[in-house]
């Protein structure tokens, strides 16, 4: 009977690797025949003379029979059977319930127990007791690792919450961050389950009809959202602390009444996350640096509805991501998507946990299950499992993405110079018929000529300076969205191209025109007037400031972001274009954020006293981003030399910002350029203008007279230098 026994595991086998790769529907019989040929195997051994004739016996068969009910309870109705059994190739829901709530694969301890019992009073000899016991764990174990985190919808997120055969019975009281994330998550209906009960028309409008809101019922949405959180953040502690015991009823009285904010504002309580003063309770806390090192971090507290919001823009994006025409999406369950972010707790981390409730897809790599890898190691692997599976979508910082495509080449082939053993065989085609076409158009490859993305995604600084590159290399222009640490993810281009639109239920909205900004830079003292959605104009630029709702913890915030409006139509929404951080920040890629306190700073730590003055702004080498200090040095300097001091200056930047020394490192950029200036250019130019140089990112104009009055000087000194000769 022992191979007959092989034989009914050999099925249980067979069955999962079918629901991986085979997805033959007449292959879900497997697992009912592979359980009626064990159970005819271990019947077939058992000595029922010892069952009815002994006390020990009887014992051993009523908990045998007791342990095989649990069994069937575990394996049928705790798990939706059709789906589970029946259904090859289908997506499956994970059961998070009753047994499976405690441990991963309660069937597997419950089995031994059976097996035990058997053995003990039943006559089932102990060679069979001990291979069946242990050719069911091994096959948990290869379920575990290889067939469940492919064909159950959040498998991933279950697997780091729930332990594999021991149960913790404090799991929920201490939780993990993905634990609580899937927890926001609710039991309601998902993205695929409205997709085959709904249609693909419904779905669109459910998660993309803000499109077609007019800019009436926009505001609608956005005041009666602003109203509800204006009401619970009041009653907070936060609220209370910040609003000094005033108490506004109404929209407009709250922006009259409540100053504009930065994050200074909120650091006390946020820092120390005390949960009790905020608004609503926060499921997770997402962190990003501080520009400028004044603190190490800032974290900003998510919300329940905040995350159930931010999931479903998300699946908005993806939806537009998709669609070369609006309403007609190709997104679905199993797609593969190269993902260019780092992990929780930093806010791109948030997205592979959030949209794997709603749509299952592949993640190359799974950035928080790789969190301990490097970044090049991550991007590696991630791109060595693109030419594995293939390559449906790519969501990263624009930055990140540039660094990909221009690392194709390297990524995509071995020390020798060929392809990958890893390379699936339709991606293993598509290399070679694309070898040939670039070879006989004499040609580098492409990426676009191997993958053929459904959807490419971009987002971070600059964005718009790499988007015309990567969709020459990969053959999908991509489209940004806008999303930050507090504002979670707040708008998204569509398919038409033209301009980003932001999402009505992430935060609302209020706009500085840029004159007010810079005003107000200028000015300490004086408080920029703001303008709503509905107040936008075509070809003004903005800085814009948001509150964000469901219960978050900003409330007229300056996220220091400027966005240009690229139309304003009457009736209809308005679409805006990222134009950079505000004029007192330098983003260079995405990853670092500079200012004058940072700058000085490093000056301090540097010891270069020779430094008399300097100013600072970002500028761009091509399409490359870099910061670019205009240095006067004192005539007794001991160093002179603009590439001796960008070398000094640069060890303290690394030092003193991580962030900065990833620039180099992971993206291979060298974001630093210095010009030395003519000792005495900045003091002839308050004295010709009657004002002083801005730190950072000075007027334009301001530089051009700069750099006019310091080639004047230049030539004079060169002129003198030539008559002392």
């Amino acid at each position: 009977m022992i191979i007959v026994g092989y034989l009914a595991f050999l099925l249980f086998l067979l069955n999962d690797y079918n629901d991986l790769r085979l997805r033959y529907k007449a292959l879900g019989a497997c697992f009912p025949a592979g359980v009626a040929l064990l159970t005819y195997a271990v019947v077939s051994d058992l000595d029922f003379s010892l069952v009815f004739q002994s006390a020990r016996g009887i014992q051993s068969a009523v908990f045998a029979a007791i342990f095989t009910g649990l069994l069937m309870y575990a394996l049928v109705f705790a798990l939706p059977v059709k789906k589970s059994y029946f259904a090859a190739g289908e997506q499956k829901p994970v059961s998070r319930g009753g047994l499976y709530a405690l441990c991963r694969h309660p069937g597997v301890p419950i089995f031994w127990l059976i097996m035990l019992s058997l053995w003990y009073g039943c006559g089932l000899p102990a060679s069979a007791a001990l291979l069946y016991s242990a050719l069911d764990l091994a096959l948990a174990v290869y379920e575990d690792k290889y067939v469940f985190p492919e064909t159950l919808t959040d498998y991933r997120i279950y697997k780091a919450q729930v332990p594999f055969l021991i149960p913790d019975f404090h799991r929920k009281s201490e939780g993990s961050m993905d634990y609580r994330i899937h927890e926001a998550a609710g039991n309601a209906m998902n993205f695929q389950d409205k997709l085959h009960e709904n249609g693909r028309q419904k779905v669109w409008s459910e998660y993309c009809g803000f499109l077609d809101l007019s800019i009436e019922e926009y505001m609608f949405i956005q005041k009666r959202l602003m109203s509800e959180q204006i009401a619970c953040w009041c009653e907070s502690g936060l609220g209370r602390s910040l609003l000094d015991g005033r108490a506004p009823e109404s929209i407009d009285e709250f922006r009259d009444l409540f100053p504009l904010t930065s994050y200074k504002d909120y650091a006390e309580i946020l820092l120390a996350k005390d949960a009790e003063k905020l608004p609503a309770k926060p499921i997770v806390w997402i962190q990003t640096t501080w520009e400028g090192g004044i603190r190490p971090i800032k974290v900003a507290p998510y919300t329940r509805e905040m995350l159930n919001t931010y999931r479903r823009n998300i699946v908005a994006v993806a939806l537009l991501a998709s669609c070369r025409k609006l309403g007609e999406f190709t997104v679905e369950s199993g797609d593969c998507c190269l993902y260019g972010g780092a992990p929780l707790p930093y806010i791109t981390g948030l997205l592979p946990s959030v949209l794997d409730e709603e749509i299952r897809m592949r993640w190359l790599p799974d950035t928080n299950e790789n969190s301990g890898l490097s970044f090049g190691s991550r991007i590696k692997k991630g791109f060595s499992m693109g030419l594995r599976y293939g390559v449906d979508y790519f969501f990263a910082i624009s930055s990140v993405a540039e660094y990909i495509t221009e690392n194709f080449s390297k990524m995509g082939k071995s020390k020798r110079g060929g392809p990958k053993a890893q390379y699936s065989l339709r991606t293993a085609w598509r290399y070679l018929k694309a070898k040939y076409v670039c070879s006989r158009e004499n040609r580098e490859m492409r990426p676009g000529d191997i993958f053929k993305l459904k959807g490419f995604v971009a987002t971070g600084t600059d964005a718009r300076f790499y988007k015309q590159r990567l969709a020459d290399a990969w053959g999908v222009m991509p489209i940004e969205i806008a999303a930050g640490t507090e504002s979670t993810c707040l708008a998204s281009e569509t398919c038409e191209q033209r301009g980003m639109v932001f999402f009505p239920d992430a935060c609302f909205y209020e706009f500085i025109p840029e004159d007010e900004m810079r005003r107000s830079f200028d000015d300490p003292d004086y408080v920029p007037r703001t303008c709503l959605m509905d107040e936008a104009r075509t070809g003004v630029s903005y800085e814009l400031v948001i509150s964000v709702l469901h219960g978050g913890a900003f409330m007229r915030y300056r996220i220091g972001d400027v966005y240009r409006c690229l139309s304003a139509e009457e009736g209809e929404l308005p679409h805006f274009t990222y134009v950079d951080r505000v004029p007192t920040v330098i983003d260079i890629a995405g990853f670092t954020r500079i200012t004058e306190f940072s700058i000085n700073e490093v000056i301090r730590m540097s010891g270069l006293t020779g430094i008399s003055d300097w100013f600072a702004r970002k500028e761009y080498d091509g399409n490359t981003p870099f910061m670019h200090m205009y240095l006067e040095m004192r005539p007794d300097a001991s160093i002179k030399e603009a590439d001796v001091l960008a070398e000094h200056l640069t060890v303290y930047f690394k030092h003193f910002d991580s962030d900065y020394s990833d620039l180099k490192k992971m993206l291979n950029i060298e974001p630093l350029q210095i010009t030395i200036l003519p000792a005495g250019t900045m003091e002839a130019f308050r004295q010709a203008t009657g004002k002083p140089v801005g730190r950072i990112n000075p007027n334009p104009a301001d530089v051009t007279q700069i750099k006019k009055i310091a080639s004047k000087s230049r030539s004079e000194s060169n002129e003198k230098e030539g008559k002392a000769v």
